[in-house]
């Protein structure tokens, strides 16, 4: 990665810290890319005094004309664009038929064509370098049938879908697409998306900078698809062979989840 070009969405916070961080490492120049300015000239500040070159660029990836600016000013700073990390997201907890509409239409614009946007502008130009690799952050609940999530659910399956046919298009092309699957992470994810009660499920919970460290692996060995953990993998292949028994293990784990979310509200209220 040493005096390489990245662009990182969703860098405020979260994976997409981690994965700047660890970029930053490497000898990665950076390009620093979310809505809050704060907190992008927070990490831009640390990653400069460690010796890095760092552009910090605020941007709404659900505005087109934003994304532009943000390609733009990278390839006014530093001429080339060799990795887009695609990583911005936006979840929720609900049910459908209470999801709020303006909720549904940001995870829409956010997951999916957030990371449209980015990758149609970045592929001409990783073309014409002939060269540059672009990281899809997708999720294992894009696999499953997850109640409280069918919109966000829905969405990563279609980061999926849309990751494996770029790689096709641009096989032998000089462009590699990597796809990232992780389950949960210990992030803010999962309050700001109000999933109350989800610490009760027993389910393994990666740390961001594990999938950082695991985004950096793939982009070296150019892999297809990467998991965090063995449970990514386990997810992966009985979605394939046994789709209706996973379904139904979520559908327990999540409906219990959410009762324990409700009993906890409940006596927070009476207090």
């Amino acid at each position: 990665m040493q005096d390489r070009v990245a662009i990182v969405t969703g860098a405020s916070s979260g994976i997409g810290e981690a994965t700047a961080r660890a970029l930053a490492t490497r000898g990665a120049h950076l390009v620093l890319a979310a809505r809050s300015e704060e907190r992008l000239e927070r990490l831009a500040r640390e990653l400069e005094r460690a010796g890095a070159r760092v552009l910090v660029q605020p941007t709404d990836v659900r505005d087109l004309e934003a994304c532009q600016r943000l390609l733009d000013r990278t390839l006014e700073v530093f001429g080339r664009l060799d990795l887009l990390i695609n990583n911005a997201g936006v979840g929720d907890w609900s049910l459908l038929e209470r999801e709020d509409p303006g909720r549904i239409e940001n995870m829409v614009r956010t997951n999916m064509l957030g990371l449209l946007y980015m990758s149609r502008l970045a592929v001409p130009v990783m073309l014409r370098q002939g060269e540059g690799v672009i990281v899809q952050v997708a999720s294992l609940a894009g696999l499953m049938g997850l109640p409280f999530q069918a919109v966000y659910g829905a969405t990563k399956a279609a980061v999926i879908a849309f990751s494996r046919s770029l790689r096709s298009e641009l096989q032998g092309r000089g462009v590699h697409v990597l796809l990232v699957m992780p389950g949960p992470v210990r992030t803010a994810f999962f309050r700001n998306a109000n999933m109350r009660g989800f610490e009760r499920l027993p389910l393994p919970v990666a740390e961001p900078e594990e999938v950082a460290r695991r985004i950096l692996d793939g982009c070296a060995r150019r892999r297809s698809v990467v998991f965090v953990d063995g449970f990514g993998r386990l997810v992966y292949y009985a979605s394939r062979l046994a789709p209706g028994l996973v379904d139904r293990i979520a559908r327990s784990l999540y409906f219990r989840a959410q009762r324990y979310g409700q009993a906890m509200r409940a006596q927070k209220e009476k207090a």
